[in-house]
């Protein structure tokens, strides 16, 4: 996959977790994800191979 793809890939998925926020997804759980979407990435970077 060329690096725009996982972007828009990206993209697509946070606008599916905002848009299901409260409907398919816990508001608060979404809040955390959002607020803390920096760590998360880094420690994906960290652990991928």
């Amino acid at each position: 996959m060329s690096r725009r793809g996982r972007f828009d890939a990206y993209d697509k998925i946070n606008r599916i977790i905002e848009e299901g926020k409260g409907k398919h997804f816990d508001p608060d759980l979404v809040d955390i994800f959002f607020k803390e979407k920096d760590k998360i990435l880094r420690i994906k970077k960290k652990l991928s191979i």
